[in-house]
């Protein structure tokens, strides 16, 4: 792939993602790490001290994953990636979005066009507000997690 499209639901903001923005040594590092979450099926302890992840997968070109931090021994959801490289996958991503949004932020009209495939959508939820650290780097977080899924090979070559 050349690019990704990156969507944050929460802010509006779309940019365009490139391989060569992935360090290959990160890349080399974060890669065991997302396969033993893939693999495990379950939410498990992540990288980033205090926060755990869940990845979803509908076969090798479509995920869903959702980023947890501790409170008070609870995970708590704090933000939510979806991304595919399959333009056919497009609308599930849309149609899961709408229904997330919904469920996470009620019934308000928020109208928002996705870019096309390959992208991915970030949702980040009011409770990210306990680890602002965190929110800065959630766009570098799903940039990676996105290029690690969907095509290691191009931050490689």
């Amino acid at each position: 792939m050349k690019y990704i499209n990156h969507f944050t639901l929460s802010t509006g903001h779309s940019r365009r993602s490139y391989a060569e923005e992935i360090d290959k040594a990160f890349l080399m590092k974060f890669k065991p790490i997302v396969n033993n979450i893939i693999k495990t099926g379950e939410i498990c302890e992540f990288a980033i001290k205090g926060t755990y992840m869940d990845i979803i997968m509908d076969g090798t070109d479509h995920y869903a994953a959702t980023l947890y931090v501790d409170k008070n021994g609870q995970k708590v959801p704090i933000i939510v990636m979806e991304g595919t490289s399959n333009s056919e996958k497009r609308k599930m991503v849309e149609e899961d979005i709408k229904v997330f949004r919904r469920s996470a932020f009620g019934d308000g009209k928020v109208s928002f066009i996705l870019p096309e495939a390959p992208l991915i959508v970030d949702v980040i939820l009011p409770e990210a507000a306990m680890r602002l650290d965190l929110l800065m780097m959630t766009g570098d977080l799903s940039r990676c997690l996105a290029w690690t899924i969907l095509d290691p090979g191009s931050v490689l070559t």
